[in-house]
């Protein structure tokens, strides 16, 4: 669901920034957008975990974690599917985001020297967000790929590293919006932040950064 949410993200910010596209992510096309995931990833689970011949997702709660149980000669439709996810989740919004950079950059190539050194700072943070977000999502679900092989024979307590990285990557979108995103601190109105970013040069508006805003 979480992958299937970074691709549904990053298309929207493509859509709106680099299409001009606004009517596409309506109120009913969001709604059943998100109903086709929700019967996607269910039934995605429902094989994993049912209709695939190998290999469920057990938690063991000795190690507080959760692993594939593999059957030595028979092959992971359930690695394959989950591999499958992650790939498109690197892939879709790499190429979104990547383009959405370069439209804003292109945007600036005509403003005045003060104005764009000032886009580019915004630009930078938006870009970091987008990174980081992506990069805590991987490094999450990766990890039931990455740990067999790092660690073939080892004690099953290196899969405690799994939930780490799980409960990381579901705080990781609040720590970097509260950390990077400067409108985000001031509509929350928190005393701390306000301070925090009280005393910045405001960036000139734009249609560029003015849609990241709404969609970040």
């Amino acid at each position: 669901m979480e992958a299937l949410i970074q691709i549904v993200m990053s298309v929207n910010r493509f859509a709106v920034i680099t299409l001009k596209k606004n009517d596409f992510f309506t109120y009913k096309n969001t709604l059943l957008i998100f109903a086709f995931m929700v019967v996607l990833t269910s039934f995605s689970s429902c094989c994993i975990q049912y209709l695939f011949p190998c290999c469920r997702v057990i938690a063991d709660y000795a190690v507080v974690s959760y692993m594939f149980v593999e059957i030595e000669g028979v092959t992971s439709y359930s690695n394959l599917l989950v591999f499958f996810y992650d790939i498109i989740c690197l892939i879709i919004p790499t190429i979104c985001y990547g383009l959405v950079f370069r439209t804003i950059r292109n945007s600036n190539k005509n403003a005045p020297a003060n104005v764009r050194k000032s886009r580019n700072n915004q630009e930078v943070k938006y870009l970091i967000q987008f990174v980081f977000i992506s990069f805590f999502y991987l490094m999450t679900w990766m990890t039931f790929f990455i740990l067999p092989l790092l660690v073939p024979n080892g004690p099953v307590e290196w899969y405690s590293i799994v939930p780490i990285f799980v409960t990381l990557n579901c705080s990781s979108n609040a720590v970097i919006f509260l950390s990077v995103n400067r409108e985000i601190r001031k509509a929350l109105g928190i005393p701390w932040l306000q301070n925090k970013i009280r005393g910045m040069s405001t960036v000139p508006s734009s249609v560029q950064v003015q849609s990241i805003s709404r969609n970040t």
